[in-house]
């Protein structure tokens, strides 16, 4: 169905091929914008109080973004909204949020996608993923309804300031690399309120903006949920060992992290549907902003976090992330300990190889650190970061491994896993 130069998807079944941006009444330089287009997966469980907090909380959302597209006003932007409801039909509706779009009207465009009964975040962000197929130049905003699933105080503080950190004018300038004079410049391909170095590269909460250059050479949501189960099983199966003093040891380690809930093993792995979370920083081309700054500690574990009204979150600058050192951080449940173990068991395995300690990059190998990330970007996209990258400078040893990764594919032609891990 086709209204106004849209499409609208209104069945379960069906996800977007194309995404038209031209809306019907608009000027001509208009039509030569580019555009922010929002995606906002929104769920609501069955029971009346349920449905009335989904409504509340979609209710601010929608307004957040609505502000935000009329703050965003001098980066000549389109700005449009999908959002798709899930769980139970009917508070979530297009009557319902199409009254509150038509306050920001013509600066903000909504598009309702339909209704699904089940179904996780992959559905909206295989949908995002797909727009960004057809639509390169364009900016990808993702957020759901925090707090609708699982209504508690930490979901209420945390959801206001991560949908105006992505919505804001810090993150869309920093990707459009034409923040005003009084933001700091930084060239970035995502950012969001906070980004995440360890156990492995995402943004907590799974809220991001990006643009859709870096989103188009992401693999689909289902099919990186798919690689993850495939990696994550052959590295706690020990299925590689070395050899060492004639004997084999498990060439795979994860120390940096132990399950210390239900369902912390599956959210540290980004299994089921924390892989959700995970997929946004599974490439390795990703530049990250964020605007936390030199704060590392999980936002809602922060006794006097920024607030969505307070000035500050207003002014916030983006900026190149992490820039928090990994042994400085005070990383939610990174075990402080186990690490300098680590490092401290590396280094006396390479003395006794008779090796560098700050050049050997030999087993064992943590999962949670740069040799799992980079086994992960190998085994999902077969490609390694460019030698400017971040990561190299950032994580320990980095520049060891990039050598060992280039040495490899010089001497061998191709990157030989059996010759890198």
């Amino acid at each position: 169905l086709v209204v106004a130069g849209a499409i609208l998807y209104v069945n379960d079944a069906t996800l977007p091929h194309t995404f038209d941006t031209r809306f019907g009444g608009r000027t001509h330089d208009e039509e030569n914008r580019r555009t922010v287009i929002v995606f906002l997966h929104a769920f609501s469980g069955s029971s009346s109080e349920s449905k009335e907090t989904a409504k509340r909380i979609v209710a601010e959302q929608v307004g957040q973004v609505g502000r935000s597209a009329i703050a965003a006003s001098h980066f000549k932007m389109n700005w449009v909204l999908m959002y798709r409801s899930v769980g139970a039909k009917g508070p979530i509706s297009s009557g319902m949020v199409g009254s509150i779009c038509q306050r920001y009207n013509p600066r903000l465009h909504c598009r309702y996608q339909g209704h699904v009964s089940k179904g996780q975040e992959d559905i909206s962000l295989g949908q995002l993923h797909d727009v960004c197929q057809h639509n390169p130049n364009d900016l990808v905003v993702y957020i759901h309804s925090k707090g609708s699933y699982h209504s508690h105080k930490s979901n209420d503080r945390w959801r206001g300031p991560l949908t105006a950190a992505v919505t804001g004018r810090a993150c869309i300038g920093a990707l459009l690399h034409e923040q005003p004079s009084n933001f700091s410049k930084t060239e970035c391909n995502t950012c969001g309120l906070q980004f995440y170095p360890v156990w492995n590269l995402f943004f907590p909460g799974n809220f991001f903006a990006a643009q859709c250059s870096y989103i188009k050479q992401l693999i689909p949501p289902l099919d990186y949920a798919n690689k993850m189960e495939s990696i994550v099983r052959s590295t706690y199966q020990h299925s590689e060992t070395y050899s060492m003093n004639q004997s084999r040891h498990h060439k795979w380690v994860h120390d940096l992290y132990k399950a210390q809930a239900p369902n912390d093993e599956n959210g540290f792995n980004g299994l089921g549907k924390f892989s959700n979370e995970h997929w946004i920083g599974s490439h390795p081309s990703i530049k990250p902003s964020d605007l936390m700054g030199g704060m590392s500690k999980l936002y809602p574990k922060i006794k006097k976090p920024i607030n969505v009204s307070f000035r500050p979150l207003e002014r916030a600058v983006a900026k190149p992330a992490p820039s928090v050192p990994i042994p400085d951080g005070k990383w939610f449940k990174f075990r402080h300990r186990a690490y300098k173990k680590f490092l401290q068991h590396h280094r006396n395995i390479a003395l006794m190889r008779d090796q560098d300690p700050t050049t050997y990059v030999g087993p064992p190998h943590e999962y949670y650190m740069l040799p799992g990330i980079l086994y992960r970007f190998y085994k999902i996209y077969g490609e390694f970061p460019n030698d400017e990258s971040w990561i190299w400078k950032y994580y320990p040893q980095g520049e060891a491994w990039k050598n060992k990764i280039n040495h490899v594919r010089k001497m061998h032609g191709i990157w030989d896993e059996s010759y890198i891990w």
